[in-house]
């Protein structure tokens, strides 16, 4: 199964002297994808993830491949599947998308989940793993 996540226009803040799409903001796009799939998928508010359940999920690796570039104007489709599940991380894979929905670029993001007093490593929660399950797809 796929998230996809839409609504993000390419603002003119995000662009560069070239008038293409600062890679930076890529994955600016991509986290703001994350935080609603938190919400959306894990039911969970980024509060939730700190302040009740004590643990938070901080990226620890990121990559990206770019492919067409993206302008001022252009609305994004990013798909998201998550592609690695470990015992105490996880990989998304997002794929944006531009208005004829060309591939224009592919984000890896990894977060482990740890403590959020000591920032020690802890397995993923049932809970979670279970919600996540059905989007994990291995690529």
């Amino acid at each position: 199964m796929h998230y996809v996540h839409t609504g993000q226009r390419v603002r003119f803040q995000d662009v560069d002297h070239a008038g293409i799409v600062f890679f930076a903001k890529f994955f600016e796009y991509c986290h703001v994808a994350y935080e609603d799939f938190v919400e959306e998928v894990l039911g969970m508010s980024p509060q939730e993830f700190f302040e009740v359940r004590r643990f938070g999920a901080p990226l620890v690796a990121t990559r990206s491949e770019h492919l067409k570039p993206l302008f001022h104007g252009d609305k994004l489709s990013i798909d998201a599947i998550v592609c690695e599940l470990g015992r105490s991380s996880l990989t998304m894979r997002y794929t944006i998308h531009n208005d004829a929905q060309d591939v224009c670029a592919r984000v890896w993001m990894t977060h482990a989940f740890i403590t959020s007093e000591g920032f020690t490593s802890i397995p993923i929660p049932e809970k979670i793993r279970n919600l996540l399950t059905p989007y994990f797809e291995q690529s």
